[in-house]
């Protein structure tokens, strides 16, 4: 069964643990292996294919692999540390896995491009695990809204992260995901680099979106969406305090940079 990059995204943090800022070294192993037989059949251009006569055609059931090397992964031309380095994945990226060896496994990223990374930094899932990972993570960014929610109206209050008394922007989102369980950075901006990236199109409740509002950092505003094209924030606006808006109009539309998901 084939699910959508939009699902794939979904829960690509359910399958990972949150975590900070990367590391400077990508993940590999040390030697290669002849692979074995994968799980999907794709073609992509501008690829050398392996002419090792140990690969076989792939299987038809679909089957992705999720990067679990907190400092990102490399993937490689081939199935070697001395082959070229053709781009360094980050923690969480799914990909469509081609062959599957003891020690290398190669894939096919979304944007179309064919490789091997270390089988010792990936997690193999089947469409169906995928799928219910996704229903898990949707359902628990949903529970996150609503709690958020209940905050609505709290005072903004500079470097604050009580819930009741006064939170700034990122102290609000910092204190409801830590009543979750789930650890992010303190500021907006170091916040930003937790989770994975996720594009506004396929943004979901629980979903952190961030905004550049002003000052010396690219980022210097975040909050929760809810769903809907709205998100919950503490703002030092005209609204002042935790409230709800929409996303895709005025200042929120023009300001806006990126969006992470965070939710495991």
């Amino acid at each position: 069964m084939l699910i959508s990059k939009t699902m794939r995204q979904i829960c690509v943090t359910a399958m990972c643990a949150v975590m900070g800022s990367s590391a400077v070294f990508a993940a590999d192993l040390e030697q290669a292996t002849s692979l074995t037989e994968g799980s999907t059949v794709a073609v992509v251009a501008d690829f050398t294919e392996n002419t090792d006569p140990n690969l076989t055609m792939a299987a038809s059931e679909t089957q992705y692999a999720v990067v679990t090397a907190p400092s990102g992964l490399n993937l490689r031309k081939e199935a070697s540390l001395i082959s070229h380095i053709l781009k360094v994945l980050p923690y969480g990226t799914v990909a469509t896995v081609d062959r599957v060896g003891p020690e290398w496994v190669r894939i096919i990223t979304d944007d179309g491009v064919k490789g091997y990374v270390s089988a010792e930094y990936v997690s193999l899932r089947s469409a169906d695990e995928m799928s219910r990972a996704a229903s898990a993570s949707a359902s628990k960014g949903a529970e996150i809204v609503s709690y958020a929610s209940q905050f609505i109206g709290t005072p903004y209050v500079w470097g604050g992260t009580n819930l009741r008394s006064g939170v700034d922007c990122s102290g609000f989102v910092y204190a409801v995901l830590r009543d979750f369980g789930i650890s992010v950075n303190r500021s907006s901006a170091s916040m930003a680099s937790n989770g994975v990236e996720v594009a506004k199109s396929q943004l979901q409740a629980g979903d952190l979106v961030f905004f550049n509002s002003g000052g010396n950092s690219r980022i210097s505003h975040v909050g929760i969406y809810m769903g809907d094209g709205n998100y919950i924030h503490s703002t030092d606006g005209a609204a002042y305090g935790v409230t709800v808006t929409p996303l895709n109009s005025g200042y929120s539309a023009n300001t806006y940079v990126t969006a992470r998901r965070v939710i495991r």
